[in-house]
């Protein structure tokens, strides 16, 4: 597992496009199995188009060997980021460029939470009555 992880470090080292890579989900956990895939979190200097991230897809797939599921930094929302960012672990990125996507979780999640909740209390109302 651990070499898995090395070699997905040293391919994302060498891509310049990548600014800050995290990977989550089993993987990171070293839990995976054989059919796990690769949840990977990334930040480029600009939003993925659609026709990036397939490409990022098949360029990442072919060098894991596993089924990817990639997720735009830029473009990421709650609960899913805050997610990364508690179980993820870090591949790519200096701690100024992760200091500032911690900031913006943590704001995110902020604004996010309290309309989540009025929401959960709506349906539960809704639902059953109390």
């Amino acid at each position: 597992m651990a070499s898995e992880l090395d070699d997905l470090q040293d391919y994302l080292q060498r891509c310049p496009e990548i600014k800050q890579a995290i990977v989550f989900g089993s993987l990171a956990k070293g839990q995976a199995r054989f059919d796990s895939d690769v949840d990977l979190a990334i930040e480029m200097d600009h939003p993925m188009s659609v026709a990036e991230k397939a490409e990022w897809i098949a360029k990442i797939a072919q060098t894991t060997q596993r089924a990817v599921d990639l997720i735009d930094l830029f473009r990421v929302g709650q609960p899913l980021f805050l997610q990364i960012i508690q179980h993820g672990k870090r591949l790519k990125g200096s701690d100024a460029m992760y200091g500032r996507l911690l900031s913006r979780c943590v704001m995110d999640y902020t604004d996010f939470m309290p309309y989540r909740q009025r929401i959960l209390d709506t349906r539960r109302h809704a639902w059953i009555g109390s």
